[in-house]
């Protein structure tokens, strides 16, 4: 059976803050717990004020302390605005002390690299291996199938061309540093800590373009796909991934999931009242690149079901009775075999986003 997880983006209802919303999803995420869902999932979102979900590593953290069973994970630390060895460490103290809880989402940015992490990446591994006693040419050996980017920095001392790592290097250091020592320097093995050899689950998320299916089917890691972003394609999507896997240590065969927005509520009108939080919320993203839920009217005022406006985000956001909700969520995850679905939903009211889930979960055997 498919499992049940949670996609939190961590909303902030408008006129609340993020400490309110940071502690409204760490509460969700005991009773996801309770409710039987199978992970909980934090979505990382930068410069938004209606998302309190810019760091991911740290809501991990918080909702280790509130919870006992459920995986928690990151879907997905964007590679971009990260250095690998941050990466690599921060989830490995989160694995350190819940081992097998936590699982790193690896994913990209269509904004692309920043200019202040590749150099930030430098001076960090620079000035350790500077700060070695000893560390003259000839002194530091790099481990086999060690980082790229260390290869990338012999280069740069010896003054030949320096290329910033693409997204796919970015994840073999991180593999490699959680897998493999670092380097040798002296004749002693260096390794990330804590991080190395953590029990620490690795997962690739993506959307439009066949990097994510390419990628995770390359390394032999799950696969998570936005619904949203694929839309038509998805099927092909997974096929595609499904075709090229590569067993690994990791994982021996493929493993899909497959994420989309869902309100339950009691009645198909009360839940279609609840989506009008989401559409506005996407309409305010729009239109002023502010993403704030805010109160769904009253007393009439729908956005029409082939609002031409709105026609994309709800041909993957589910609204109504649990029945129905449960139904086209089904259909989504039959539709590509998937073993896993995450829930995204984004209403108004902590109360109601905690229904929405409780009713889904009471309607999913």
């Amino acid at each position: 059976m498919t499992q049940l997880s949670v996609l939190d983006q961590v909303p902030v209802p408008r006129g609340t803050n993020s400490g309110t919303a940071i502690r409204n999803s760490v509460e969700l995420a005991s009773e996801a717990e309770d409710l039987g869902y199978a992970s909980y999932w934090f979505a990382e979102h930068h410069l938004d004020q209606g998302r309190a979900s810019s760091a991911p590593a740290i809501l991990i953290a918080l909702a280790i302390q509130a919870t006992n069973r459920i995986k928690l994970g990151s879907a997905a630390t964007v590679l971009p605005f990260h250095t690998s060895l941050e990466v690599a460490e921060e989830f490995g103290s989160l694995a350190a002390v819940a081992p097998g809880r936590v699982v790193l989402g690896l994913g990209r940015s269509k904004h692309g690299y920043g200019k202040s992490a590749p150099y930030r990446e430098i001076s960090e591994i620079l000035s350790a291996v500077t700060a070695h006693p000893g560390s003259q040419d000839g002194d530091i050996a790099v481990a086999a199938n060690g980082s790229d980017f260390l290869f990338e920095l012999l280069g740069y001392l010896s003054n030949a061309p320096l290329t910033v790592p693409d997204d796919e290097s970015r994840i073999r250091e991180i593999l490699n540093y959680l897998e493999r020592p670092v380097a040798v320097v002296g004749g002693e093995e260096y390794r990330v800590s804590p991080g190395y050899q953590e029990d620490l689950g690795l997962a690739v998320f993506g959307g439009e373009s066949g990097w994510s299916a390419t990628i995770a089917a390359k390394y032999g890691l799950p696969l998570y796909v936005n619904a949203h972003s694929v839309k038509n394609d998805i099927v092909g999507t997974v096929r595609r991934y499904r075709d090229d896997f590569q067993p690994s240590k990791r994982l021996d065969s493929p493993y899909v999931g497959v994420s989309a927005h869902a309100i339950a509520a009691e009645t198909d009108e009360l839940g279609r009242r609840l989506e009008e939080t989401y559409l506005r919320t996407l309409a305010s993203l729009r239109a002023r690149g502010t993403y704030l839920p805010s109160e769904p009217v009253t007393g009439g005022g729908f956005i029409e079901p082939d609002s031409q406006k709105f026609a994309d985000s709800r041909a993957l956001s589910f609204a109504g009775s649990p029945g129905f909700v449960v139904d086209k969520l089904r259909s989504l995850t039959d539709s590509v075999v998937a073993d896993e679905i995450l829930i995204s939903t984004i209403v108004y009211a902590p109360e109601d986003r905690r229904a929405s889930y409780r009713l889904i979960a009471e309607n999913w055997d």
